[in-house]
């Protein structure tokens, strides 16, 4: 059963490429946007605390966040990210069925 939000970004390579924008600066804008990152570790003299980067939950739930997201090009300008990408919303599953560490699905002949 597919209730669960997709988003979907497609990126226009040429577009990206002629405004000076890799995909590795794409992916790594995105990720800052809606991944975690490790900031920090703080050692004591019996433990260590890591804490990590995350953005704001409101951010991650509202599709239209994206259009407020800027990729550093190689020239150090600010492109916005509907530059040169199109956005689909879509449905998903909401839950993804895992062997190991692996996803997994399993298709039924009929």
């Amino acid at each position: 059963m597919n209730q669960g939000l997709l988003a979907s970004l497609t990126i226009d390579r040429d577009t990206a490429a002629r405004l000076g924008v890799l995909p590795a600066d794409i992916d790594n804008t995105l990720y800052d946007a809606f991944g975690q990152r490790q900031v920090s570790t703080i050692f004591t003299n019996s433990t260590s605390i890591t804490s990590f980067w995350k953005s704001i939950h409101k951010f991650q739930q509202d599709p239209d966040s994206l259009k407020n997201i800027y990729v550093k090009s190689s020239n150090g300008m600010q492109v916005p990210l509907n530059a040169f990408t199109r956005f689909d919303a879509g449905d998903s599953a909401l839950a993804l069925n895992h062997q190991g560490q692996f996803p997994s699905s399993l298709f039924r002949s009929t």
